[in-house]
């Protein structure tokens, strides 16, 4: 197999290695402990800051939020103010932005960043995990902005119906809402030269192979050049993030022996042992999703033959050395967009529209009157 290069883009080039993808969804998972509390740069590193800039348009978001005059903003589960400071920059120092979430690390956080920027609207606001706040029950809002939280609030139809009040009539709430799929970035690299390696080594038969797009495959098993510009690295990013949401790919990667004598030496064999645990947790709980038709999945069996492939294709073709902690799998379920409407609507919202321009997530946003 040859050894493939990149020539990347200077500015690219020195953007780190593995791209932690995007989120994926289980509807429980076993109970991992971490050994430790997280510090604040390991939350940072957990919490998909760089990913949500590469794939986020902000300007083009900011837009839809109309957030002009003396509003009162609230920016639901903040986290690290990857929302809030933009919103502060685009509110230019009027009205009033809150920011809420149940970390006091990024409340901290927030506050520090808002400060540095001469921001005096900006209050952060610690809440309890579960349930609503009264912080919530006491103030309304002209806007309520909710992106990647919805699908980590523990009944979130509940939740948002309580919450009603507090959006003020003629008011916007925005929710932006990860679709359900498996993405590499574009923007980030990964080691094209170990993905070589690992393909080499299953063979013509290897099942990522097989699915692959007869170019893409070309470059991989000795066609094409041995210089890859970074358009071609974008098609075989487009082409692998199509395989990983192949729901009928874990039957597959599962099953496939490659070269190996010994016929229990399968990919799980591969995988470091500390994260070994996750995936056969996964493959017990989604047996039986893997013999049915792809047509007749639920959602939740769709995500969890999803998080199978994430996890297998991480850990064996991307990063061999990752840890459990290298790719937290958030414990939630993510339901289609119709699902989220029906809830806000029971719960007393007007639907207003969505919108496409977000590659990887869902805008959809509701009104009360």
């Amino acid at each position: 197999m040859k050894t493939i290069h990149i020539v990347a883009p200077t500015a690219c080039r020195s953007v780190p290695g593995v791209l932690l993808l995007a989120a994926l969804l289980l509807s429980s998972a076993p109970a991992f402990c971490l050994e430790r509390p997280l510090g604040l740069d390991e939350k940072l590193g957990n919490a998909n800051q760089e990913d949500r800039e590469n794939h986020i348009p902000m300007d083009a978001l900011l837009e839809g939020f109309d957030l002009k005059g003396d509003l009162d903003v609230l920016d639901l589960g903040a986290g690290t103010g990857f929302m809030t400071l933009p919103m502060a920059r685009k509110m230019n120092n009027q009205g009033r932005l809150w920011a809420t979430d149940v970390d006091p690390d990024m409340l901290n956080l927030i506050g520090t960043n808002a400060k540095k920027e001469g921001f005096n609207n900006v209050n952060p606001v610690k809440v309890k995990p579960m349930g609503l706040d009264d912080f919530y029950k006491t103030h309304k809002f002209d806007r309520i902005v909710v992106l990647g939280v919805y699908e980590y609030i523990d009944r979130p139809a509940l939740f948002f119906k309580q919450l009603r009040p507090s959006l003020k009539p003629g008011g916007k709430l925005i929710i932006i809402y990860p679709k359900l799929q498996v993405m590499l970035s574009q923007k980030r690299w990964f080691d094209l030269n170990h993905l070589s390696q690992v393909l080499a080594g299953e063979g013509t038969e290897s099942p990522v192979l097989k699915r692959m797009d007869p170019k893409i495959r070309a470059l991989f098993t000795g066609g094409g050049t041995n210089e890859l510009d970074y358009g071609q690295f974008i098609l075989i990013v487009d082409d692998l993030n199509k395989i990983m949401n192949d729901p009928t790919l874990p039957r597959d990667l599962l099953a496939f022996k490659g070269k190996s004598r010994n016929g229990r030496d399968g990919l799980l064999k591969k995988m470091k042992v500390s994260v070994r645990p996750l995936v056969q947790w996964l493959v017990h709980r989604f047996a039986y999703a893997m013999t049915k038709p792809v047509e007749q999945l639920t959602p939740q069996e769709r995500n969890g033959l999803l998080a199978i492939n994430y996890n297998v294709f991480y850990c064996i073709y991307i990063d061999p050395a990752a840890s459990l902690r290298g790719f937290a799998v958030p414990n939630v379920p993510l339901e289609s967009p119709k699902y989220v409407r029906k809830a806000m609507e029971d719960g007393g919202y007007r639907f207003v529209g969505t919108k496409d321009f977000l590659h990887y997530y869902d805008y959809l946003e509701f009104t009360a009157e």
